[in-house]
C-alpha cells in the first residue's frame, strides 16, 4: 500500500492491512508543522518459541501506536517531537 504523503490533509485517510492473523488498523491525518499523524492498532495472534524450552505457543497482541511521519528530513530543535519517521519515497 502506497500513500504520498503530500495528498494527506485534514480528513482521515483509514488504512487496514491483513497478514496471516495479524491487522494493522488505523488512519494518517494532517496534524501540524508539514507532519503527518499516524494512529493506529496491531492487532491478532503469533505464534512464536519459548527461548527456555523451544516449544511453541500463541502470544495475542494489540498494541495502540502513535507516531509522526514527515516527508524528508525532519529537522528539529530540543524542545520538539522526537517521535518523528522520516520518509524519502
Amino acid at each position: 500500500m502506497r500513500i504520498k504523503l503530500i495528498k494527506i490533509g485534514n480528513t482521515l485517510v483509514g488504512f487496514d492491512i491483513k497478514s496471516d492473523k495479524m491487522t494493522f488498523k488505523g488512519y494518517l491525518q494532517y496534524d501540524f508543522n508539514k507532519l503527518i499523524l499516524l494512529k493506529s492498532t496491531l492487532s491478532g495472534t503469533i505464534n512464536i518459541n519459548d527461548d527456555a524450552c523451544a516449544d511453541e505457543f500463541s502470544l495475542d497482541i494489540n498494541e495502540a501506536i502513535k507516531f509522526y511521519l514527515h516527508s524528508g528530513v525532519y529537522n528539529y530543535d530540543k524542545n520538539e517531537l522526537l517521535e518523528v519517521v522520516e520518509c524519502y519515497r
